[in-house]
Formats: structure tokens, C-alpha cells, sequence
């Protein structure tokens, strides 16, 4: 089908296949970026928990180090060394409140004690859409007899 053209010769407008063609491309242009920005807003809230966990394990070595040496091993090495953390959101995005826990293993050759504080919080799984999965993060310290912290 021949193009419409004006006095001068020139086409007056687009095709309906030109068109369509263009508003595909741009079609595809959006789904992309649209699922740019949600990945970005997933990876932020993941960013935030972490942030969250790694701040409350520091804050409690913090704490573990404002104890005298000997009280550490006597307060932090029973099962019920957990504490709760607050700010995280579990798989149906409500403020639950997690669990931490603090081990003390005692090296009886120095005078040093190994602290490890694991936060442990539940989430959904993206992949496999399990809501049973958890994320943890573990920090770990020395502490030594009779070092000023």
C-alpha cells in the first residue's frame, strides 16, 4: 500500500505497523525497568535486616565487653543466653521479634574467651517461596583476661 504524502512529498504520518512496533519496544522498556526497581527495593529491605542483625550482635559484644573477665564465662555460657532482637520483619512482613544467642568457649591454655553472637531471624524464601527459611548472621570476638576495651 503506497504512503500518503503531502504537496512537498513527504509521508504525513506513521504506519499502524510502525506504531505497534514502537509501542512494543517501549513495552518492553517499562517491564524492564519496572522490574529493575523492584529488585532494588527487595535488595534494600534485605540490606536493612542484615543492618539491623549485625548492629544488635555488635552492640551485644559491646555489652559482653563491659563484664569482668571471670563474670562472662559465669553469665553467657548457659542455654538461656538468648536475647531479643528487635526491627526485623519476618515472611509476612510484620515486626516480629527475633533471637539471638551467645556462646562462650573458654581456651584453657591462654587467658582468652571466644564470643560468638548469632542473630537468627525467619523470612521467605524468594526462590523456592518457603516461609521456613532463616537468615542468620554471626559475629565473633576474643576477649582477653585483663584488656581494656
Amino acid at each position: 500500500m503506497p504512503r500518503r504524502t503531502n504537496k512537498l512529498g513527504k509521508s504525513r504520518g506513521f504506519t499502524l505497523i510502525e506504531v505497534a512496533f514502537s509501542v512494543a519496544i517501549l513495552a518492553g522498556e517499562v517491564i524492564v525497568l519496572f522490574s529493575l526497581i523492584v529488585s532494588g527495593m527487595v535488595q534494600t529491605d534485605v540490606t536493612q535486616e542484615f543492618d539491623i542483625a549485625r548492629n544488635a550482635a555488635v552492640s551485644k559484644l559491646e555489652e559482653i565487653r563491659g563484664f569482668e573477665f571471670t563474670e562472662v564465662f559465669l553469665r553467657y555460657n548457659t542455654d538461656l543466653s538468648t536475647f531479643p532482637v528487635y526491627g526485623l520483619k519476618d515472611h509476612t512482613n510484620f515486626l516480629v521479634t527475633a533471637r539471638g544467642s551467645v556462646t562462650v568457649q573458654d581456651n584453657e591454655i591462654d587467658d582468652l574467651f571466644y564470643i560468638t553472637v548469632t542473630i537468627r531471624w525467619k523470612v521467605k524464601d524468594v526462590a523456592t517461596q518457603d516461609p521456613n527459611t532463616y537468615n542468620e548472621i554471626v559475629s565473633r570476638s576474643l576477649l582477653a583476661k585483663g584488656a581494656k576495651y
